[in-house]
């Protein structure tokens, strides 16, 4: 490998060979035609060719598996939104319940307290409601 490296000085990232590989590699997934990288960097283009064939699977592989990872944190995050969302919504319709049942309960000392009829309206006095609505929808002037 040391015959690849002459050239590669002023452009070497690192003295890894691994890493040597790896750059031409991302080159060449990014488009950079064989003989372009085989010209640059001192490689025979059959050792480009059979370095694709050995690494790039791999190298789609982790870049795929990158993109799942990513993916799956921008879900987790939408679920969790999702979550908090409902959970203040249910806090909100509980909120207005317990307010609702508040306003119903009696206190402790009027537990033996009975409603006089007085509280509530008669039927005779709904059907006099019932009426006058009626008859002012049919003549508001009244």
């Amino acid at each position: 490998m040391e015959q690849f490296h002459q050239k590669r000085d002023d452009n070497a990232e690192s003295s890894s060979g691994f890493e040597f590989i790896d750059a031409i590699l991302r080159e060449s997934d990014a488009g950079v035609t064989v003989d372009t990288l085989s010209e640059k960097y001192n490689v025979p283009v059959g050792v480009i060719y059979q370095w694709r064939a050995l690494f790039l699977p791999s190298f789609k592989h982790s870049q795929r598996l990158k993109e799942l990872e990513e993916e799956n944190e921008q879900l987790r995050r939408f679920i969790t939104d999702a979550m908090s969302d409902g959970l203040a919504a249910r806090a909100d319709i509980l909120s207005q319940i317990n307010s609702n049942l508040r306003g119903r309960i009696r206190p402790r000392g009027a537990q033996n307290e009975t409603l006089r009829s007085s509280d509530h309206p008669s039927s005779n006095d709904i059907k006099a409601f019932d009426k006058s609505n009626a008859l002012d929808a049919i003549d508001p002037k009244r």
